[in-house]
């Protein structure tokens, strides 16, 4: 998940999945609001999903409803991090 924020809570970003293969991928750009610790993610297509945001990263509850190759709920968590290494 790539994530820019803004002080006013805006966020846009791109959540994306790639598979044990290295081949299959799935990119879902994204636009919303952060409001009392619940994002709402516009996902570019009309999707839309909502997310616990703590310190630590997002929850994104259910959301093997709407990435398709989300296996299970813990599929749909993500730990902040400043870089990818």
């Amino acid at each position: 998940m790539t994530l820019t924020a803004a002080a006013d809570g805006t966020i846009a970003g791109t959540l994306a999945f790639i598979a044990q293969d290295g081949q299959t991928t799935e990119a879902r750009p994204f636009t919303g609001q952060v409001l009392d610790g619940i994002a709402t993610l516009n996902f570019k297509g009309g999707s839309t999903g909502t997310a616990s945001v703590g310190t630590a990263g997002f929850e994104l509850g259910e959301c093997q409803q709407w990435m398709s190759f989300a296996q299970s709920r813990t599929d749909c968590d993500f730990h902040l991090a400043s870089s990818i290494n």
